[in-house]
């Protein structure tokens, strides 16, 4: 284990000098708590374990995952519901981080995965939450990563999801755009995007646990095509 605690004495970089005195007490308090944290918390083998907490669109995820996979685990589902409907907000939507305001994505996401889970469209938490995405502009709001997500399950239009052919991973490094040109977390996104693009696996649902009622004109009648100004 690291048992290695900061020096006696020690002090910020020259760079924090600009700080006033009590400022820079603060900062190095935080920074020796955070310290002590850590090696309290490390474990004999010398990791760290803890709850990865984050909003409710990982669980709703795990429900379009466990659906395009065709596994049906109903007590897992059914956890994944249990979260979700306990983060609803007051308003009817859902939020990305705790105490934020309702989001579209999470919301739509939240929604759909309450579907598959077996709710019904006139149960309360999907009332308020039709009228959450109707506040926050309608369906066809959601990013292109949740217009991925719907469309794996027949619920959004394929002619609305980005096209990102494979063939993008062969751009030669001195091409203005190659995938080495965008983040680490970027490339996670977009190759695993790039190869749904092309084989484009599909997991109908039946009609009941679908979205259709967030399509007001129908599916094949909405405009789903991103405005160039955007």
């Amino acid at each position: 284990m690291i048992d290695q605690a900061p020096k006696a004495g020690a002090s910020l970089p020259s760079a924090t000098h600009g700080l006033s005195a009590p400022r820079i007490a603060a900062v190095e308090n935080a920074i020796r708590r955070s310290h002590d944290y850590f090696l309290r918390e490390q474990s004999p083998e010398a990791y760290w374990v803890a709850p990865l907490e984050a909003d409710t669109t990982l669980e709703s995820d795990y429900v379009f995952l466990l659906r395009l996979l065709q596994i049906e685990d109903q007590e897992k589902i059914r956890k994944a519901i249990r979260r979700i409907r306990s983060q609803q907000l007051p308003e009817g939507g859902w939020n990305t981080y705790e105490g934020g305001p309702e989001e579209i994505n999470a919301t739509v996401k939240a929604y759909a995965a309450l579907k598959l889970g077996g709710a019904g469209v006139m149960d309360p938490a999907l009332v308020r939450a039709r009228a959450a995405i109707e506040r926050m502009g309608g369906i066809t709001c959601v990013n292109t990563y949740t217009r991925t997500y719907l469309s794996l399950v027949g619920q959004f239009p394929q002619k609305g999801t980005p096209a990102i052919p494979p063939e993008i991973i062969l751009f030669p490094k001195w091409l203005y755009f190659n995938i080495y040109e965008v983040s680490s977390w970027s490339r996670a996104m977009l190759v695993p995007l790039s190869i749904i693009y092309a084989l484009r696996p599909r997991a109908p649902v039946p009609e009941e646990h679908g979205i259709s009622e967030l399509f007001p004109k129908g599916m094949a009648n909405t405009d789903v095509h991103f405005p160039w100004s955007d």
